[in-house]
C-alpha cells in the first residue's frame, strides 16, 4: 500500500443556501415558498422572548416545526428516525416540493431542521441564518404573535 500524502482542506461556503433579509422579504408569502421556524412553541407565539429582541411573534405564514421533537427522549438525545421526521413534517403542514427556508434566533437551531429535511431527500432546503435576530429587531419586518395556524395544501 502506497502512502496517501497530506491534504488541504479549504472550506468554500454553498452562498446558494444561504437566504438573506431581502430575499426573504420578497419572498416570504410567495405559495412556492414555506418558512419554518426552528424555536419552541412559546417563542414562535411570541409567548417568550429568551433572546431578548426589540419585537416577539413569528414571520407570517410560517411553520414551527421545533427542533427538539426532531429528537428522541433518550439521553443523549438522537434524531429520530426518517419515517418518524417525515410524519412531523407532514403534521405541521411542511410539503418537500415547496422550496423551504429555515431559520431560528441565529442559524444554530437551524441547521438541525435542514439537515433533517434535506436527509429525507428534499432538495430545496436553504437557510436565513440572521434569523429572528436580525428579523425581530427591525421596525420593517412584520411579525405574527399567536399560534399560527396550519399550512393548507394547494
Amino acid at each position: 500500500m502506497g502512502e496517501i500524502g497530506a491534504v488541504s482542506f479549504v472550506p468554500q461556503p454553498d452562498v446558494s443556501q444561504i437566504v438573506r433579509l431581502d430575499e426573504l422579504l420578497a419572498r416570504y408569502s410567495d405559495s412556492g415558498v414555506q418558512v419554518v421556524n426552528a424555536l419552541g412553541p412559546g417563542f414562535y407565539a411570541g409567548r417568550s422572548n429568551p433572546f431578548g429582541n426589540q419585537r416577539v411573534g413569528h414571520i407570517p405564514g410560517s411553520i414551527n416545526l421545533p427542533l427538539t421533537e426532531l429528537l428522541t427522549n433518550e439521553e443523549p438525545p438522537v434524531l429520530k428516525s426518517a419515517a418518524d421526521i417525515a410524519t412531523l413534517a407532514a403534521r405541521a403542514g411542511l410539503r418537500p416540493d415547496r422550496e423551504t427556508i429555515v431559520h431560528c434566533q441565529g442559524g444554530i437551531a437551524t441547521t438541525l431542521d435542514v439537515f433533517a429535511l434535506t436527509l429525507l431527500g428534499w432538495d430545496r432546503v436553504r437557510c436565513y441564518d440572521a434569523a429572528m435576530g436580525e428579523w425581530a429587531n427591525r421596525d420593517d419586518t412584520p411579525l405574527v404573535i399567536g399560534e399560527g395556524t396550519p399550512a393548507q395544501a394547494s
